[in-house]
């Protein structure tokens, strides 16, 4: 017998239920349904007492008795009863065995932890949810078996699939990819696109059926993952070859990508043959990937000859954009390539600089000095400063090049001197001005991080500077670099090169703690490092610091600057107490926590 209606009614009298009896009085929807009751009540006893259960809760005359709660539960209770009585439990269908997929997860993380996470998948969760999902992938919180199902769904998810897909399915290694194996579709969209993408990459041999089939049948987007995936399986280089002739752009991209993996020659022969062809742009970024030294020898001639070319079809200005354009891709593709040929070429071009400098559609002389930076030859040093004379902007390549290479006083005199050996006075400048610079980041390091404060709780983010050590300076570089920068009155250099009995280097910071600058992040900073590489006492220091503070100069986000400040003694404590209306947290709690520490000791020393 069906149990449609029961379930109908079943339903009506939970409503009424919550909603209270007093309401059932002629309730319509109880109306609606009591003439079916009647119906079938003539031909069962059990539907005919339903029926009249009914009709007891919506007369009038229950709500008068005040009966009507009594007379809802006995058409409850009957209706429980038959619904039993009536009902089936059992799951229809043929009983088949779970299927489970072994794994070593555990559910040991307390559910605490676990709920921010939980909150984090669900796109109504924390405007942080990428933050903490993050968070949770380096701490390990994707190793409970309990968040398995909601990272697999939250690949539907756009604003964290990416996260999900790259970092946190990943980390479950191969015992996902049965999960996601079983509701993956090979003619799916993005959604399989990046099931599959993940399958590959942690998948072993298990999945090779899997990403074959995918990219003999999938769709076009599965196809051109699986199809990228298939390097892997080196067996399948002659369907890479076939899949590299299709008509689809997308499908031979990526089959070019799989044949620069398994970079054999039969691999290599193709991606040239691609790259000599139609598909010049295409070939390129699997050549990039492709570590064949026969195709790069290939590629080398190539370029070798479009530059002879390029530099005789001046006239032919369609003939020559081609050869631009041929000569800028393959420059691209020898990006991260070494090679004795195109080291030699590289040689040969700077040494042709006049007749390869109007080539102002490309730059070669940058991929020239991108390649030479790295070789610690006494040619790439000599042809890096050649280019550098021809041109400055090319400064920083030779500097980096010629560092390690030349001697202290060597390398000064090629820089420091050279740098003022130009005619033009405002080319002077700017070329000392790029030395500078350039001096700066290898002398001075910056890194940013959470720095506690002995006030609070709490921490701050604060910029962490660092000088190489003064024995690095000493052993590293020219002592002639202080005056040289000194006579550029370069501030920063000056207290990274001071050291003891240089009277003019001492002179200029304290003129320049006269007269400190209107605004700068680290001046405080670096003056109180600089003076004490001059071999200063600490009552300079303390005093040059508390005159920075007084001028409201004194930058406090410096971790060595606070540490300075707390070190001041107890003779500072009214000055300290007449600048603290100048400030503003987060400096004035810095201020109020030195001003409490001589408190301290004040109470200290009288207590003694």
């Amino acid at each position: 017998m069906s149990t449609a209606l029961l379930q109908e009614l079943h339903q009506e009298v939970r409503r009424l239920y919550i909603a209270g009896s007093d309401l059932a009085q002629g309730d319509f929807r109880l109306k609606r349904l009591l003439p079916q009751f009647e119906q079938l009540g003539e031909r069962s006893p059990v539907f005919k007492k339903l029926a009249e259960g009914i009709s007891e809760v919506i007369a009038p005359e229950a709500q008068e008795t005040n009966t009507s709660a009594e007379k809802l539960n006995d058409l409850g209770l009957l209706l429980s009863s038959v619904l039993r009585t009536l009902g089936t439990t059992s799951v229809e269908g043929e009983l088949t065995a779970v299927k489970s997929y072994p794994n070593t997860l555990t559910t040991k993380q307390s559910f605490r932890k676990l709920v921010n996470v939980l909150e984090a998948f669900s796109p109504a969760g924390n405007y942080y949810r990428y933050v903490i999902l993050s968070q949770s992938v380096e701490e390990g919180m994707f190793k409970d078996l309990r968040l398995l199902p909601y990272a697999i769904a939250a690949l539907e998810d756009q604003f964290i699939a990416d996260l999900v897909e790259r970092k946190i399915l990943p980390s479950y290694g191969s015992q996902i990819v049965p999960h996601l194996l079983s509701s993956f579709d090979a003619s799916g969209g993005k959604l399989h696109v990046r099931k599959l993408n993940v399958i590959a990459e942690v998948g072993g041999a298990e999945v090779e059926e899997c990403l074959l089939h995918a990219a003999q049948h999938g769709s076009n987007e599965v196809r051109e993952v699986a199809i990228q995936h298939l390097w892997k399986f080196k067996h399948y280089e002659s369907e890479l070859l076939i899949f590299s002739k299709e008509q689809r752009l997308g499908i031979r991209r990526a089959a070019y990508s799989a044949l620069a993996r398994i970079g054999s020659k039969l691999a290599a022969a193709r991606i040239y043959e691609a790259f000599s062809g139609s598909d010049m742009e295409v070939a390129r970024d699997a050549i990039y990937t492709c570590e064949d030294s026969e195709l790069i020898e290939w590629l080398v001639q190539d370029l070798e000859r479009e530059l002879k070319q390029v530099i005789e079809i001046v006239e032919d200005k369609k003939l020559q954009e081609s050869s631009y354009k041929k000569i800028e891709c393959i420059l691209n593709a020898l990006g991260r390539k070494q090679s004795d040929s195109l080291y030699d070429l590289y040689v040969s071009l700077i040494s042709s600089y006049v007749s390869y400098k109007s080539l102002n559609e490309v730059d070669l002389f940058y991929h020239a000095a991108q390649y030479l930076v790295g070789s610690n030859t006494e040619v790439a040093l000599n042809k890096l400063h050649e280019l550098e004379i021809h041109d400055t902007s090319y400064t920083k390549y030779a500097f980096d090049n010629a560092l390690p290479q030349l001697s202290p006083s060597q390398f000064y005199e090629r820089y420091a001197i050279w740098s003022e050996a130009v005619k033009v006075k405002k080319n002077v400048k700017r070329r000392q001005n790029e030395i500078i610079e350039l001096i700066k980041k290898v002398v001075v390091k910056e890194e940013y991080g959470d720095y506690q404060v002995p006030w609070g709780k709490k921490e701050l983010y604060m910029t962490f500077t660092s000088m190489l050590s003064t024995d690095q300076i000493a052993q590293e570089w020219d002592e002639r670099w202080l005056d040289w920068v000194v006579a550029q009155r370069e501030f920063t250099l000056v207290c990274v090169f001071a050291r003891p009995g240089h009277p003019a280097a001492k002179q200029f910071l304290l003129d320049t703690l006269a007269k400190p600058p209107k605004q700068s992040e680290d001046f405080a900073g670096t003056l109180l490092r600089g003076l004490r590489r001059l071999g200063e006492n600490d009552e300079l220091l303390q005093e040059a610091l508390m005159k920075l503070i007084e001028t409201t100069k004194c930058d406090l986000h410096d971790p060595y600057v606070l540490e300075q400040l707390y070190q001041l003694p107890v003779t500072y404590h009214d000055r300290l107490v007449a600048v603290l209306p100048n400030y503003r947290r987060p400096i004035l709690d810095a201020l109020l926590y030195t001003q409490d520490q001589m408190k301290s000791a004040t109470g200290a020393q009288a207590e003694v």
